[in-house]
């Protein structure tokens, strides 16, 4: 009789993800918001569904996430967490950004990006595609639109995840000693 081997987890890795999130997105016409999770036992994909509209509820939604999936307690330490998500960027225009919300900048460009922290400092990473749709709102082409000079890609949306996943397993392994 052999030996069961203990099941790794799964290595995730930006370029992986970004390849899958773009194929999925061009296949579907569009992308489910998604957070992938690598933890020290095991890896977790969970789709956002439904994902809020209010800025303020996707906050709070995504710390009550990343809190749910920590005090599972079957993940492990995080090593890495991914956000995929559709979205809207501005472009400052003649050196003037637009003072407002995305969403409501009329030359706001419709966009797929990923979000990636990675142990052991959680440092930023993002991919950023453009969403190209034909006259009749058809997904055609994702266009790179990652720019180099954002050395450190701000994500309110990934750091509610990391705090909450933080607290609860804080919580969780102080309920298992």
């Amino acid at each position: 009789m052999r030996k069961e081997q203990e099941k790794r987890p799964v290595k995730l890795t930006l370029e992986g993800i970004s390849r899958i999130a773009k194929e999925t997105a061009l296949k579907d016409g569009y992308h489910v918001p998604m957070v992938l999770v690598e933890g020290s036992l095991r890896s977790l994909v969970n789709q956002i569904i439904p994902f809020p509209e209010d800025y303020e509820a996707r906050l709070l939604r995504m710390v009550a996430l990343g809190y749910e999936m920590a005090s599972r307690g079957n993940l492990g330490e995080l090593r890495q967490a991914f956000l995929v998500t559709e979205g809207w960027m501005s472009i400052a225009e003649g050196g003037q950004p637009f003072d407002g919300p995305p969403s409501e900048d009329p030359n706001r460009k419709e966009v797929l990006v990923i979000f990636a922290r990675v142990v052991p400092d959680f440092q930023p990473k993002i991919v950023t595609w453009e969403m190209i749709r034909d006259e009749a709102g058809k997904l055609t082409a994702l266009r790179d639109f990652s720019s180099p000079e954002v050395a450190n890609p701000a994500s309110p949306l990934m750091d509610a995840f990391v705090a909450g996943f933080q607290r609860g397993a804080k919580i969780t392994k102080r309920r298992l000693n």
